[in-house]
């Protein structure tokens, strides 16, 4: 039996975002596995805040950091830290490596911290391996540390949505970006090429369903706050599980031109709710989609505006986008990425 214990000290709250959905799938998947015997783990300062991470984890037994009890076989770390010092072999994800970039984040809030936590992981001596979630952060991660003796292992995610059902209708005529509102994800892009298009759609809205306290938010809003099309954009916030399942199942499009992903979950679940999809020609997006997606170039308003005017009135790629997605799909769950997971886990022993 593989002990394997994962930290969950970033579960502590009701709403999950990218890093803590992974970290709730994961743990599901790998508890069905039976030649795994899976521990969760918190930091003693959030110990305080334990029920939290039982409401997402279930019935799985937790430990506090550092414990006192039976040492793991395998300790993970599951959002670019390790907070273990034991004795047991230790690998960590690398979610994407957006901080160095600087000129898509903020350094001066969270991503100076997140760089300095990439490098701390990548230079010790004590991580055994690194787990990421796409070819491309795992050349990335080569890249910026060309001198790492750490095996790097792909693992990649899956579609939160994938096995919920739902009644497909007729779409309604507006596209749909799920997503903070943040400078990296190129959300003032898309609303400056929905807006060159918008007089000759009138009827077609442009929803933005992503929590509002991303790097450089107040642009986006400030733009479509002085748009002269402002009520054809409509913004959602952060929305419910079901809202967002409701949003995706009665859209006309999917549209995501993001300038850097490490993975891009949202690709993945427009596909499951038979979504055409329009994203960017870059990053991990052409790995995740490959023929499945209507490409773009980001860094071209013009280019992201006519590949909008194409998702609308094209029904033939419509349709050939969605019948190539249900090929793609079929290579993605989270039971694939936890049998990866577990193939990494076992070559570290």
């Amino acid at each position: 039996m593989l002990i394997v214990r994962i930290d969950c000290s970033t579960i502590v709250f009701d709403k999950l975002s990218g890093i803590g959905r992974y970290i709730v799938e994961l743990t599901k998947s790998l508890q069905k596995i039976p030649e795994i015997h899976l521990q969760g783990a918190c930091k003693i300062s959030r110990w305080h805040k334990r029920r939290y991470i039982r409401q997402h984890i279930g019935q799985l037994p937790l430990y506090t950091i550092p414990t006192w009890y039976e040492t793991p076989m395998i300790f993970h770390g599951p959002d670019y830290h390790m907070h273990y010092k034991g004795k047991a072999k230790k690998i960590v994800t690398i979610h994407d490596l957006a901080t160095f970039h600087p000129d898509l984040v903020d350094t001066k809030r969270i991503e100076t911290p997140y760089k300095g936590s990439i490098q701390k992981i990548m230079n010790d001596k004590n991580i055994d391996a690194i787990l990421t979630i796409s070819a491309f952060i795992k050349q990335e991660i080569i890249h910026f540390f060309p001198h790492l003796e750490k095996p790097i292992f792909v693992t990649p995610l899956a579609a939160n949505h994938k096995n919920f059902s739902y009644q497909k209708s007729v779409p309604k005529p507006y596209l749909l970006y799920v997503g903070v509102l943040d400078k990296r994800k190129n959300v003032l892009g898309l609303c400056q090429a929905f807006e060159m298009i918008a007089s000759r759609y009138a009827d077609f809205h442009l929803v933005l369903a992503g929590a509002h306290n991303g790097f450089e938010a107040e642009k986006v809003l400030n733009f479509i706050a002085q748009s002269r099309f402002q009520k054809q954009f409509i913004l959602k916030n952060f929305v419910s599980e079901a809202e967002l399942r409701n949003l995706y199942a009665n859209a006309w499009a999917f549209v995501f031109p993001s300038f850097y992903e490490g993975f891009g979950i949202p690709v993945l679940e427009a596909m499951s709710y038979q979504l055409p999809v329009l994203t960017s020609k870059n990053t991990a997006m052409q790995e995740i989609a490959q023929e499945a997606a209507l490409y773009v170039n980001p860094y071209e308003v013009s280019s992201i505006a006519e590949g909008l005017e194409k998702i609308i009135e094209d029904t033939t790629l419509q349709r050939q986008l969605v019948e190539n997605a249900k090929k793609r799909l079929a290579l993605f769950s989270w039971e694939i990425t936890a049998q990866k997971t577990l193939q990494a886990y076992k070559s570290i022993l």
